[in-house]
């Protein structure tokens, strides 16, 4: 006879790819190894770094993309967690809008607002995302640059 077990809860599902990690997980600790063979290398071979000391500088590098998938306070990711703090900071003030009397209450100057405001914000976000793509995309250029130093050292 053939079971499958199955969460009871869809909310707590997680389809697991290797070890109980989740493919984006999996994929967040491949980088960080290939972070710090790649750091490693270049501290010793081109910096000629004792290879003692050498892991321990790779080691923050190695962190970064790890710590930003598994840090999650509350449930949340970073990107969520850092939005909500910085709505709460911002404090945007809640407007109760009654619905009982249309002729006092007809236009409505607070969304109006908030929509313009959102505009804006979207617009920064937008800005944000295509300064993050640039660097990523530099920082994958130094790293080819860097392999393409270390390599041409063993020849």
């Amino acid at each position: 006879m053939l079971a499958v077990k199955t969460n009871k809860n869809i909310e707590k599902f997680k389809s697991d790819v290797a070890g109980g990690f989740d493919l984006k997980e999996v994929i967040s600790i491949v980088i960080g190894l290939f972070l710090g063979v790649v750091i490693t290398l270049v501290a010793v071979l081109v910096f000629n770094v004792p290879m003692t000391v050498a892991p321990y500088i790779a080691s923050i590098f190695i962190a970064i993309p790890i710590l930003l998938r598994f840090f999650k306070p509350g449930g949340m990711g970073v990107k969520t967690y850092r939005e909500k703090q910085r709505a709460f900071k911002k404090g945007t003030a809640l407007a109760y809008i009654s619905t009982e009397n249309n002729a006092v209450y007809g236009e409505n100057t607070i969304k109006e607002n908030y929509t313009e405001q959102q505009q804006e914000e979207n617009f920064e976000r937008f800005l944000k995302n295509i300064k993050r793509i640039i660097i990523f995309f530099a920082g994958i250029v130094v790293m080819l640059v860097i392999v393409i130093v270390v390599i041409m050292k063993w020849l």
